[in-house]
């Protein structure tokens, strides 16, 4: 594999887990959101498990006790699929260096997701909507003072300026045209798309939703470059290297 680990893969129906299996499907999966504080919320679709025997050797199957290591956030059956993972000693690897036997496994997997999410959705109505079908509305704060100083906003807690507050009433005018009704809003703990956001929805005339501010939704922290003038910051540095910290994830 990709990894350089060996793996044994076992069905639902192996009897050597036959223990581990029914219990945790039967007894303990209705358990699992409850004690992670999310007992509205569904299993993640995407969730793996790693289970990890706590029995001493040799305690008979049916007392066997196990533990779960970790839950991870990673594709089932993903690693039918590392034939096509890129590394040193295979650099050109595809899609097609992929087992027909493996594609086929991976691709039943993918279709029991898929089926599992169309349940989970049809099961959901928002509004008078079309039962599953949702839409996203994605807006932009309007422009910032900061903006128009062309300065690095990061974190930093600046308002809209006035055409900035403009644009926010215009983007609220185009939604009522467009009839958008909306259940719930999400936004940063920012000022900024906080008014902008409001001022949208006061303008469409969507007042009875839940409002969510999320730290989690707030602009990238610039660091140190929080504060600067871009342009200036572009002279002493370089083009080249300001583009690498704006639109870099990992390089300080």
């Amino acid at each position: 594999g990709g990894t350089g680990s060996i793996y044994t893969f076992y069905g639902p129906d192996e009897v050597k887990f036959k223990n581990l299996t029914t219990n945790f499907l039967e007894r303990d999966l209705s358990k699992v959101m409850p004690a992670l504080g999310l007992a509205d919320e569904p299993i993640p679709l995407w969730w793996t498990t790693d289970f990890i025997l706590a029995s001493p050797v040799g305690t008979p199957v049916e007392q066997e006790k196990w533990i779960v290591g970790e839950f991870n956030c990673s594709c089932v059956g993903i690693s039918k699929c590392l034939a096509a993972y890129c590394k040193d000693d295979t650099p050109n690897a595809c899609y097609n260096d992929i087992a027909a036997e493996d594609l086929a496994e991976a691709d039943r997997y993918g279709s029991i997701m898929g089926e599992k999410a169309l349940d989970i959705l049809n099961k959901t109505k928002m509004g008078s909507g079309t039962p599953g079908v949702f839409k996203v509305v994605f807006l932009r704060h309007g422009e910032s003072d900061w903006n128009v100083k062309n300065i690095f906003t990061g974190w930093a807690d600046v308002d809209l300026s006035e055409a900035g507050k403009e644009e926010a009433l215009e983007a609220g005018r185009m939604l009522k045209s467009a009839g958008f009704r909306f259940n719930i809003v999400f936004t940063s703990v920012l000022r900024r798309a906080i008014r902008t956001a409001w001022t949208a929805l006061m303008e469409s005339d969507n007042f009875s939703m839940p409002v969510i501010n999320s730290w989690r939704l707030n602009e990238r922290h610039y660091g140190g470059l929080q504060g600067l003038n871009k342009a200036e910051t572009a002279a002493k540095h370089g083009d080249e290297q300001v583009k690498i910290w704006r639109r870099s994830y990992d390089i300080p």
